[in-house]
């Protein structure tokens, strides 16, 4: 897929930023080696704009493959999976399918899902400082579930800040 280097910019890739001491070290995590820092996050994505123009044009000289972002990867996922587990568990979760009145499938599908839900706002919770985003990189401003740049610094959003509140309450009440 042969482009220039100005419709590449235009693509949705993923912006990884990781605050550190004294400065934020940014990079996009599909193109391996294209990374920048800057004293504070809106100099990182200042950095990275011009990071990524440059592996960009020194990508389409050489010829290199570019890959896309991950949102425009086509990964066929055909929505069936071969599961094994204890025939202990396999009747426990009958019985919950049942006592639900929905399929066995449906309620295994329900359970996956809640679980993957409450991981990923764990992982969010515990580690803050790993902030990834898909972000076009014209147009940075809000960049992840709850957080964004404002006045040089990590601010959580009102939304964010409740919603973590909220966690930790039911968490203390259990």
């Amino acid at each position: 897929m042969k482009q220039t280097v100005s419709e590449y910019l235009n693509l949705p890739y993923t912006i990884e930023v990781i605050p550190d001491e004294n400065c934020f070290f940014i990079k996009v995590k599909e193109l391996e080696g294209c990374m920048s820092q800057g004293d504070t996050i809106e100099e990182a994505f200042i950095m990275i704009k011009d990071a990524l123009s440059s592996w960009l044009e020194i990508a389409i000289e050489e010829g290199d493959e570019i890959p896309l972002p991950e949102s425009m990867q086509e990964i066929n996922y055909s929505g069936k999976i071969s599961l094994r587990m204890p025939k202990s568990l396999h009747k426990k979760v009958a019985i919950e399918a049942k006592k639900d009145g929905v399929s066995l499938n449906g309620y295994i599908v329900s359970c996956l899902s809640e679980s993957n839900t409450i991981n990923k706002i764990k992982r969010i919770l515990e580690s803050p400082e790993n902030i990834s985003a898909d972000v076009q990189t014209s147009n940075v401003t809000e960049w992840f579930d709850g957080y964004k740049v404002d006045n040089k610094s990590l601010m959580k959003t009102k939304n964010f800040a409740m919603f973590n509140d909220s966690i930790k309450t039911n968490n203390m009440a259990n």
